[in-house]
Order: structure tokens, then C-alpha cells, then sequence
């Protein structure tokens, strides 16, 4: 099983922060901007480049929402903990049929 580690993010200016609706929202934008780019990428029609270009704007707002919102270390880390036994329970680390939903 492959470990996926993101790299250390520099949030943005604070002047630049806000716990608002657009923090939240900005998220939405740039994931669905990465979803493109990827579906473009898996076609043929998309350079890689690109994908990984929009997966780091998503990173960076991930970054931006997890300090405005001033998430702890520790807070996301009992939540992946959580994720990650619910993940465990439904068998998505064993092998076997894909089943997304």
C-alpha cells in the first residue's frame, strides 16, 4: 500500500483569510478545476503538467481553508484517524472490486 505525503504548504497572508462562505467556496472551485484537467488528462487531451497544477491549487487552498478556520494538528489528525478506520471497515486498503459509493 502506497503512503501519499503532500509537501509543507505556506498559507496565505492573513489579511487574505476569512472563516466565509468564498474560503469554503474557493475550494470547490479549484477541485472542480482539478477534475477537469484530470478527466482532460486521462482522455489525451490534457498534459499532466497541468492535473498536477490544479491538484497544488487545490492543495494550497486546503492550506488557506485549514488556517482560516485555525484546525489544529491535532484536530486533523483524529479526523484522518477516523476516516481511515471508516475506510478500513469498508475493506478500501485490501484488494478487490472498486466500489466508489
Amino acid at each position: 500500500m502506497r503512503r501519499v505525503t503532500f509537501p509543507t504548504l505556506t498559507a496565505f497572508h492573513p489579511d487574505m483569510q476569512r472563516a466565509d462562505k468564498q474560503q469554503i467556496v474557493k475550494i470547490l472551485e479549484e477541485t472542480a478545476e482539478l477534475s477537469v484537467a484530470a478527466n482532460d488528462y486521462r482522455k489525451g487531451e490534457g498534459s499532466r503538467d497541468h492535473m498536477v497544477d490544479e491538484l497544488a491549487d487545490v492543495l494550497q487552498t486546503l492550506a488557506n481553508f485549514v488556517d482560516a478556520y485555525r484546525l489544529t494538528d491535532d484536530e486533523i489528525a483524529a479526523a484522518v484517524g477516523r476516516v481511515t478506520a471508516h475506510n478500513r471497515e469498508r475493506g478500501r486498503y485490501r484488494p478487490g472490486e472498486r466500489r466508489m459509493f
